[in-house]
Formats: C-alpha cells, structure tokens, sequence
C-alpha cells in the first residue's frame, strides 16, 4: 500500500563555538514535544526551500539566505500510515537581536 508523502523542511542553526539554537516548545507543544529544530511542512506543490523560508519568516521574522541542504531522510510511518520527506538545512545561528520568535522560544545550548 502506498502512504500519501509528507514533505518537511527543518534547520539546524549552528555556530563555529558549537552553539545550537533550537526551539523550546514546552509551552506550544502538539505532541508531548520538549525541542525541536525550526521549520515545518511543506504546502502543495512547494519545494523544501520554498518552505524553509516561508516557515523562518512566519516562526522568526527571518529572511534566512544562508542555508545549506544537509541530507533529506526518507521514512515510513506505518503507525501513521504516512511516508515523510524530511529535508534538513544547516545554517549560522542569525543575530538574535533581529528576529522575533512567534513560536516557542529561542534556547541556546551547547
């Protein structure tokens, strides 16, 4: 049987002192999540990129222009009967002092 496709595009923001910033969704969470990397997924007919950007304007404000495709993964939910598409994009940790986070709250971490 063939599972429709779930198509999603996250980023991992990194700095050279092995800073990461993540998304802490303890007070937002859908699904029992704590942390989670920004982004989400992609709407009808829109390529990863496309949804990168739309979803770091909509989540932080952020015209994101440095980003890099590191590896798309390919699963079956079987649970959810869905196959997901996840892109994940690598990118430098923006100045924090310009984005406003609409979603969750900006941590730090190590």
């Amino acid at each position: 049987m063939e599972y429709p496709l779930l198509r999603t595009a996250i980023v991992l923001f990194y700095d050279k002192s092995q800073k990461v910033m993540i998304q802490d969704r303890r007070e937002i969470s859908k699904w029992g999540e704590e942390y989670s990397f920004f982004g989400g997924k992609c709407n009808h007919g829109e390529h990863p990129d496309e949804t990168l950007k739309r979803e770091m304007m909509e989540e932080l404000e952020l015209d994101i222009k440095n980003q890099t495709l590191f590896r798309s993964y390919n699963i079956v939910n079987d649970e959810q009967k869905l196959r997901v598409e996840r892109n994940v994009y690598t990118a430098d940790i923006p100045d924090l002092s310009k984005i406003v986070c609409h979603e969750g709250k900006i941590k730090l971490t190590t």
